[in-house]
């Protein structure tokens, strides 16, 4: 594991433990139904940052090969792992839109990397092109791809080519999710959860 990228996840990891450190008591918590939501969240990060971290460092090890030089079970299993970690990263994400979306409806960076999320999530998940863009892409399918192509970019790693034009990788991801929740710290507050 990439132990400086892991480092890099503390920052948002203590602000989402702050969830948990509201005035409610874990026995309030638990008799609203809420305890396991806050619970999962906080979990579910840290997975997802020590996966990101791995993926961090196999990213590593495979742009200082040739792909050619590479072991075919071991890109497999790095494009399988990285498909799941942006899966379930989405799922974070929106959830916690969700959830916040109610107190104040104009989180413009959160619900952008939502939406950045969703367009990776449909061709990887559904094999399809995201909802608003359907008709778009039955019109010209070369703009909007209905199915990710997995990719490489040198100083990125993997990522998937989802139009013409359009190539995501899973660390940008990573890195904007990072960031998204670090600056929303304020936002980080016992009425989020209740």
């Amino acid at each position: 594991m990439n132990e400086a990228r892991y480092q890099a996840w503390m920052i948002p990891m203590i602000k989402v433990q702050q969830v948990n450190a509201s005035p409610h008591t874990v026995d309030e918590l638990v008799e609203a139904g809420k305890y396991g939501d806050k619970l999962w969240f906080c979990e579910t990060l840290n997975g997802l940052a020590r996966l990101d971290s791995q993926l961090v460092e196999n990213d590593e090890l495979i742009n200082q090969r040739s792909l050619s030089e590479v072991n075919q079970n071991e890109l497999t299993d790095h494009i399988t792992l990285s498909q799941l970690w942006t899966l379930g990263a989405y799922e974070l994400i929106r959830t916690f839109y969700q959830k916040i979306e109610k107190e104040n409806p104009s989180f413009e960076k959160i619900k952008t990397l939502v939406s950045l999320f969703g367009e990776l999530r449909m061709p990887l998940a559904k094999f399809e092109v995201k909802g608003e863009n359907r008709k778009k892409a039955n019109v010209n399918r070369d703009e909007q791809y209905s199915i990710a192509r997995p990719g490489f970019a040198k100083d990125q790693g993997l990522g998937w080519i989802i139009g013409r034009e359009k190539f995501t990788t899973r660390r940008e991801l990573a890195d904007r999710l990072m960031d998204c929740l670090s600056e929303y710290e304020h936002y980080y507050n016992s009425r989020i959860f209740m």
